[in-house]
């Protein structure tokens, strides 16, 4: 154990894979949101691939819709994990917000929190792009 270890010991309150889902699992399933929302539309439009239809929208539009929803779904319960933290570490604390015997941890649950906020506001933007543009769109335009 190196003096930080013992300077700051791991709350008993909060696990570490709370702390790390808490604080990467919005951006893991942003970064894989990313890949899945838009990485396959060049390769349809080039192919003319998955453009049937499903309730009026096209398949790579179903696939961007539940790919965006299962994003926000985990991005929702990372916010969630952090704010429980931050809350059970404040309470450890008696009420004081960021600092717990200076230890870090109830600051990094709340940055946990407002970073899964920020990647949820991004996610749930780009429902509106896929649900009322056409994916290629653009590319029918531009290739007449």
């Amino acid at each position: 154990m190196n003096a930080q270890t013992e300077r700051y010991p791991f709350p008993s309150s909060v696990s570490r894979g709370q702390m790390v889902f808490a604080l990467l699992g919005g951006l893991v399933a942003w970064a894989l949101h990313l890949i899945t929302v838009y990485g396959p539309v060049s390769f349809a439009c080039q192919r003319n691939a998955l453009m049937g239809r499903v309730a009026g929208l096209t398949t790579l539009q179903v696939i961007q819709l539940v790919a965006t929803i299962v994003a926000a779904v985990i991005v929702l319960g990372a916010a969630l994990i952090a704010l429980q933290g931050w809350r059970r570490l404040r309470d450890e604390a008696n009420g004081q917000s960021f600092v717990m015997n200076g230890s870090p941890y109830p600051f990094l649950m709340f940055v946990g929190f407002l970073l899964n906020g920020l990647f949820l506001l991004s996610i749930i933007s780009s429902l509106l792009p896929i649900l009322i543009i056409e994916p290629c769109a653009l590319q029918i335009v531009s290739g007449s």
